[in-house]
């Protein structure tokens, strides 16, 4: 309509009202355009916002799971020891409790690290717009160190030998009585906790077979040496790795990256 008068006025030779109709359509287009900028601008900001949410919530949720495994590979080593440490003692030294540590010594724990938010970020090109070059570096360099990790521990020789040598009505009561206890955190993700003790009691006759099964278990005290030497790197592993997350954290928080 506006164009259609501007036509007409112009034909016209009324020029003042040609002004007029000229600067409506200006402006009118003027405005269509902030109005525009605007909406995408809000659109951008609320995309940022949630991925700032979503990263730093991922970071957090990694950073528990490297502490809570920390503590649950901690707690396997304490128990390897003490297999290592008593398995040369005589027989009527040993009770029940080689046969419970040898179990738990065999434990491994599953999850994958979470990065679905780092990889979004890293594809979709909202890094590009971001002009913290040590933020950008820093996520790049913690994708490297997580991507494609899992937490769980291979299936090793060891686990295969002693989860082969304990009798499995054993194993099932050792599971039953003393086995993980399942906790539910804040994050909404199941940690998962070993018993250090445990007041179990077996059948004296599988007992004492258990234990012997054990102490005829050739090559033990080497594997046993082995499994603590790898869960101490994993462990160190991990603490690097949850020191980073926490770095991040506390970077992105006090810089208010995204914001």
């Amino acid at each position: 309509m506006i164009l259609g008068k501007l036509v007409k006025h112009i034909s016209e030779g009324y020029w003042f009202k040609v002004l007029v109709d000229f600067l409506v359509v200006v402006i009118g287009i003027f405005v269509a355009l902030q109005v525009t900028q605007w909406s995408e601008d809000q659109e951008q900001n609320e995309l940022k916002q949630n991925y700032y949410q979503r990263l730093v919530e991922e970071l957090k949720s990694n950073s528990k799971f490297y502490d809570l495994s920390l503590s649950y590979y901690d707690t396997v080593v304490n128990h390897a020891e003490i297999v290592l440490r008593d398995i040369n003692k005589p027989i009527e030294q040993l009770d029940s409790n080689l046969i419970f540590h040898a179990y738990h010594s065999t434990q491994r724990l599953g999850r994958n690290v979470l990065n679905y938010t780092i990889k979004d970020l890293l594809s979709n090109g909202i890094m590009t717009e971001l002009s913290d070059l040590k933020f950008k570096d820093s996520l790049s360099l913690y994708n490297d160190m997580i991507k494609d990790e899992s937490i769980q521990s291979p299936i090793t020789a060891f686990r295969i030998n002693i989860r082969g040598l304990i009798d499995i009505k054993l194993q099932r009561q050792i599971k039953a009585e003393c086995g993980e206890v399942f906790v539910q955190s804040n994050l909404k993700q199941a940690s998962i906790t070993l018993p250090m003790k445990c007041d179990i009691e077996f059948d004296k006759e599988i007992l004492m077979e258990q234990i012997i099964r054990l102490k005829n278990y050739t090559n033990l005290t080497k594997d046993l040496t082995f499994r603590i030497n790898d869960l101490e790197w994993k462990i160190n592993n991990f603490r690097i790795k949850q020191r980073k997350s926490e770095e991040l954290i506390a970077y992105i928080q006090k810089n208010k990256i995204f914001l």
